[in-house]
């Protein structure tokens, strides 16, 4: 559990104790998300729905694994950014903007809203994964493991066939030495030699 808090380190202990304010939006609010899989809409929902209970003038969230570069609003002085990271997996930063600075108490309570930013935003990172595979085929790791036989049994053979042609060299080369060197006694039936082993 360790390791797994401190991976989300945007995640506070109270994101379930806090205010009612956040208790009655927090379905709406997930709700809201589970309705795209595509950045730019998740985004400005998530915003959207925030909008009310932490103020903000701009936003802009960056995706630096499948160029997302979202910004929407007046950019104004103080800024707020979170990187965002679910189990090892970087999800992107996603920053506030306003004109007068962000108090603890807002902090908090955006911290504790980003939590329902997480799931659907992992969600959409698999799906533009997926995405960027060009005809991904269910079949593919067989298909692959049936090519990596198939060069293993070309080699086998091909190391098969070497190991016959050697063996017919070595053969011929004893025939031409047994073939120089016969006897007298060998010269009354030369067809021995061809079958010679």
């Amino acid at each position: 559990m360790k390791n797994y808090a401190t991976n989300l380190t945007i995640i506070s202990n109270k994101t379930f104790e806090s205010n009612d304010v956040v208790g009655q939006n927090y379905h709406d609010i997930s709700s809201a998300l589970q309705t795209t899989l595509e950045f730019d809409k998740l985004i400005a929902t998530f915003c959207s729905k925030i909008e009310g209970m932490v103020h903000h003038s701009a936003y802009a969230y960056n995706n630096a694994e499948f160029w997302v570069d979202i910004k929407k609003g007046v950019f104004a002085r103080h800024k707020c950014s979170y990187a965002l990271k679910f189990e090892d997996q970087q999800l992107g930063e996603i920053s506030f903007m306003r004109n007068y600075e962000f108090e603890n108490s807002e902090l908090e309570l955006l911290e504790s809203l980003l939590c329902c930013l997480l799931y659907p935003l992992k969600n959409a990172t698999l799906y533009h994964q997926a995405l960027k595979k060009p005809n991904a085929d269910p079949l593919e790791p067989l298909l692959e493991a049936n090519n990596r036989e198939s060069e293993v049994f070309g080699k086998a053979f091909s190391n098969g066939v070497n190991a016959h042609i050697e063996y017919n060299r070595r053969v011929a080369d004893k025939k031409n030495v047994s073939t120089n060197s016969k006897s007298a006694a060998d010269s009354h039936c030369p067809w021995a030699v061809g079958f010679w082993r």
